[in-house]
This record gives structure tokens, C-alpha cells and sequence, in this order.
């Protein structure tokens, strides 16, 4: 007994029990073939065995035939008949040589609904044959199910399989251009087609382009990035809808009367069209074509698959155009910027030789006839020349800023306690009128430009000298590791100010007080922070009003202390 997959109680039972008939019919053979050597007369045949069994000879003539087998080969099953023409399949049976030989022969065979498994059996020394029938109905059914969900089960680990793909090859680059062609071949895994066409939305309503097209069958097409109108197209239905539309048309007539676009397609032999929105963020952008030579070629599994696929491709467009656009932004912006570094920089230093014209005469004015004019025309002169110097002072940040990202120095491994001292040094005067204090530890090794980066350390120790308090002045420096890069600190006790304009004095031209109070430019920080942004960093402050300020900015490392 043979138990095929899991069975119930009651087709166990029902196997013992055919079991059970097949040794009955066994022992009738054994005394069949112990007998008088004649053909058995009805009472011995198996009439009763709820299975249908034949006697037949070696002409494949019916002797004797039970009711089951009546009951299902039909009233035409009786004695004499030829069993061949009962039983078709058994056509390719040699009888007389498995009754000469005593073989025995099985096969599966359908009849009706029903699923039989025969066994032939010759018997020689009578010159006859049985013939068996058990109904395996509700196992092949069983087997044939199981072969269908394992045959699923594999399609299904497949499509898995190639939507991954697809959404790897589609994630591989942001060029979209060179990912058409590699999602073309993948979808062709899983949706049958002869064409692909990928058309977006244009500038205009109602008007699609043409992205990527690939096809076996020459169609009329358009050059590529020119747009089209889609009224009473299938992308325009699939635009409106926003779902996946198959149409399969019957006829040309079929295709015109409710697509007129497609009439080139139908008349060049397409036969199939498959039309996926592609929605990004819930809006349309574009479809998905796939059209197939084969009619009906598409079926609810590939309109499915095409929504799946859909998503994939629309999500890397958005994201090709989205970069596409922040590339394209960022090189105006480089342009720019570049642009405006070139003018500040022409300018400024094209405006320095009259300024320092007007400044010189304006200063000689005063020296030689100071005291010879009136009260309020001394300070007119003064007024002049205090102009002049400031805006020398600003001529002169600007041109600095300027500077910073066009004629820095390539970054080295820099030492920073040396670049610290020559600052220091530069600040001598400053530091002494001040009496100020200014106290650092080991500094460490950064990857930098030491022209800029002494820039960086005398602007903001210089604005701890300004800016203090009426406490002596006290400047900190120290520096921590963090990671790939050094964290520098110059903490002073100065004035202070409020850290809601904490990112606010980095910009430029940005101060927090008046120019009669503290003398300035607010340039000083904005340099520090295209320094900074051209060393890779950040820099920020932290301070307290009437308690001093911190600011902190960060450098890459090149070692500790030194080691590379």
C-alpha cells in the first residue's frame, strides 16, 4: 500500500480495504490456475468486487465483465466486444503477448471525471487476461493540486525574484538613461511584450514625451524629447483613471472606436496593449506601455505585475529628475558664486585706489585747515575721514572673503600650535594693551591651510580682544578627538551675547553692535565660516550675555599629534 501525501481516516480505510479485494482476486487466480485447466463459469468471477475487472482473451475480446466496469465504461461494455474499443488507452497494449508471457502491465487513464489506475494481467496456462481498475480519483486530484501550488509557489518565488532585480537595477543609478535599457530586459521576465514605451508628462496639459521606447516591430514614432498630444489616447485614459488599463481589442474598428492613437500600433499588427500609470507621490507623471503581437496576450496576473513594476520605474525617474535638478541648480549656484567672488573682488580692488584718493585729501584737508574753519566744518572733515578708513577696513574684509575659496592653499598636514603662535604674535599689540591672557595646551595635527587657518585663529581671538569685558581679558584654547576629525574650543570672558543670534554673526556685514561702540566691518565671522566650510567643518558659539562666549569648530585629523 502506497499512501500518497496526507490522507484522512476514512482513505486509509479505504485503501486497506481495496487492498484487502486485490489479495481476494490474487487467491482467485491461484485456484483458477490449480483447476480443471477450464475458463471458470460466472459464479467464480469477481462480479461483486466493487471495482471494475474484465476477462478477456488474447484478441482483446471480452469473456466476462463485472457491473462495475459496466456501470462505468457503459451499457456498450459487454461480452464479446473488443476491449480496445472500450478502452482506448489501451490501444498500445500488446494482450496476447502479456497473456503468453504472464505479465502484468499498469497505467492511469481519465474516464468522464474520474481517474482509474488498471492493471493488466496476463495469465497463460488459461490463455486469458485480467484486467483491474482502481479509482485513484480523489489522489490524482490531490497530486495534480499539489503539483499546481508547488508549480505557483516556484512562478511566484520567480516574480519575487526578478522585482528584485528590477529594483536593483533601477537603484544601480541615477541616470536614468542607463537604467531604461537593463528594466526593459527584466520586466521582459515577467510581462510578455514586443514594444515598450515610456512616456512622462510635459510642461504642458494634456501633452506626453516620449522617454524610452524598444521595439520589435516598426511603428511610427516621433524624435525623442518632442512632445504629443494624448487626447483620446490610452495614456491619456490611464493619466485620468490612474490605474493599469489592458485593452485587447478584436478588430481594428474595436481599437479606433474607443482608442483612436492606437490605430498605427493596431495596423503595424499589435494586437495587445498593457498601459501602468506612474505616480509619484499620488500625482501622474507618466506611463508604462507594453504592447504584445500576440491578441489577449495580457492576463489580471499581468496588469497586476505592471502596477508592481509601475511603482519601481516612477520612483527612480522622480528621483533621476530630482537629482537631475539639484545638479543642475547646484552648477547656476557654483556659477554664481564664482560669478560674484570675481565681482567683489574686481571691484573691491578696483575701488581702492580713489578711495585712498579721496581719503588722503580729505586727511589733508584737515591737517591744513583744521582750526581755520568753523566748528561744524571740522567735524564734516572728520565725518569724511572716519568714512574713508571704514570703508578701507571694508574694501579690505571684502577682498579677504573673497579670497577664501579662490586663492586658498592646498590642505596640508598642518601643526597647529606654530600657526597659533605667529597669530599671537600678530596680535602682540593687542594682547599687551589689553593685558589680556591667552592659555592653550598641546594642539594637535589637521589636514589645513595655514595661511587660512591662522586667518581663522587672530579673527576670533581678536574678537575675544574687542569684545571685552571690564574683567582683564582671558582666552582658552584646547582641542578633543572626535572621530575623523578635531574639535577646537576658544572660550573667552568677554561681553557675551544673547544665543538667539547665535548663527546670525556669521553672516556678513552681520553685527550685534554699533559701529561707535565697537569698530568693525561683521566680516571677521563670515570668513571663519567659508574657512571652515572649505576645511569640511562646522563652526558654531555658545554664550551667555555678561558671561563671555565659546566658539567651537572642527578640522579633519591627520593623527595624534602628528602621526600620520
Amino acid at each position: 500500500m502506497v499512501v500518497h501525501g496526507e490522507m484522512s481516516r476514512e482513505q486509509l480505510v479505504a485503501e486497506v480495504d481495496d487492498l484487502r479485494r486485490r489479495l481476494s482476486d490474487l487467491r482467485g487466480e491461484q485456484d483458477f490456475r490449480s483447476g480443471s485447466g477450464e475458463v471458470p463459469e460466472a459464479p467464480s468471477f469477481a462480479y461483486h468486487n466493487p471495482s471494475p475487472v474484465v476477462r478477456f482473451d488474447s484478441t482483446g475480446t471480452v469473456l466476462t465483465i463485472n457491473p462495475a466496469a459496466v456501470e462505468l465504461i457503459g451499457p456498450e461494455a459487454m461480452e464479446g466486444t473488443s476491449l480496445v474499443s472500450l478502452l482506448p488507452s489501451m490501444s498500445s497494449v500488446n494482450l496476447s503477448q502479456t497473456i503468453a508471457t504472464d505479465s502484468h502491465i499498469d497505467f492511469e487513464t481519465e474516464i468522464g471525471d474520474r481517474w482509474f489506475h488498471f492493471v493488466v494481467v496476463g495469465i497463460s496456462d488459461y490463455g486469458v487476461g485480467h484486467l483491474y481498475g482502481y479509482d485513484i480519483t480523489v489522489r490524482h486530484r490531490a497530486q495534480n493540486a499539489l503539483r499546481g501550488s508547488v508549480a505557483e509557489q516556484r512562478r511566484r518565488t520567480r516574480e519575487q525574484e526578478t522585482l528584485s532585480n528590477i529594483a536593483r537595477v533601477i537603484g544601480s543609478s541615477l541616470a536614468i538613461e542607463e537604467v531604461y535599457e537593463r528594466f526593459a530586459r527584466e520586466v521582459a521576465q515577467l510581462i510578455p511584450f514586443d514594444r515598450i514605451v515610456i512616456n512622462l508628462t510635459a510642461d504642458r496639459p494634456g501633452y506626453m514625451v516620449d522617454t524610452y521606447q524598444s521595439s520589435a516591430v516598426e511603428v511610427p514614432g516621433r524624435a525623442p524629447d518632442q512632445s504629443y498630444s494624448v487626447e483620446g489616447t490610452l495614456s491619456q485614459a490611464v493619466i485620468d483613471s490612474q490605474r493599469c488599463i489592458v485593452f485587447q481589442p478584436g478588430n481594428e474598428s474595436e481599437a479606433a472606436s474607443e482608442y483612436d492613437g492606437l490605430i498605427g500600433a493596431y495596423g503595424m499588427g499589435l494586437r495587445s496593449f498593457l498601459s501602468a500609470p506612474l505616480l509619484y507621490r499620488g500625482e501622474p507623471i507618466g506611463c508604462l506601455n507594453l504592447h504584445s503581437l500576440t491578441g489577449s496576450a495580457y492576463s489580471e496576473r499581468h496588469r497586476l505585475l505592471a502596477e508592481r513594476i509601475a511603482v519601481y520605474i516612477a520612483g527612480a525617474i522622480a528621483n533621476a529628475q530630482l537629482h537631475s535638478q539639484v545638479t543642475r541648480q547646484s552648477e547656476e549656484l557654483s556659477r554664481s558664486n564664482r560669478e560674484l567672488e570675481q565681482f567683489a573682488y574686481v571691484a573691491s580692488h578696483d575701488l581702492q585706489e580713489p578711495l585712498r584718493m579721496v581719503s588722503s585729501y580729505v586727511a589733508l584737508l584737515g591737517r591744513r585747515y583744521g582750526g581755520q574753519l568753523d566748528e561744524r566744518a571740522d567735524k564734516y572733515i572728520h565725518f569724511a575721514v572716519d568714512g574713508a578708513n571704514r570703508m578701507q577696513g571694508l574694501i579690505h574684509d571684502l577682498l579677504a572673503y573673497s579670497r577664501v575659496g579662490t586663492r586658498g592653499a592646498e590642505l596640508v598636514a598642518t601643526d597647529t600650535v606654530p600657526v597659533l603662535e605667529e597669530t599671537l604674535s600678530n596680535l602682540e599689540v593687542a594682547i599687551v594693551e589689553s593685558q589680556a591672557k591667552v592659555v592653550y595646551s598641546d594642539l594637535p595635527w589637521v589636514m589645513g591651510d595655514p595661511s587660512q587657518l591662522r586667518q581663522l585663529f587672530q579673527n576670533i581671538i581678536g574678537n575675544a580682544l574687542k569684545f571685552r569685558s571690564e574683567s582683564r581679558p582671558r582666552v582658552e584654547l584646547g582641542a578633543t578627538r572626535e572621530g575623523e576629525y578635531w574639535t577646537f574650543s576658544i572660550r573667552d570672558n568677554g561681553v557675551g551675547f544673547d544665543q538667539r543670534y547665535a548663527e546670525r554673526i556669521f553672516g556678513v556685514f552681520k553685527r550685534l553692535h554699533r559701529n561707535a561702540e565697537i569698530p568693525g566691518t561683521g566680516i571677521g565671522l563670515a570668513i571663519c565660516q567659508r574657512i571652515i566650510d572649505r576645511h569640511g567643518g562646522r563652526i558654531w558659539a555658545e554664550s551667555k550675555l555678561g558671561e563671555g562666549t565659546c566658539f567651537y569648530f572642527t578640522l579633519p585629523a591627520v593623527g595624534e599629534y602628528g602621526e600620520s
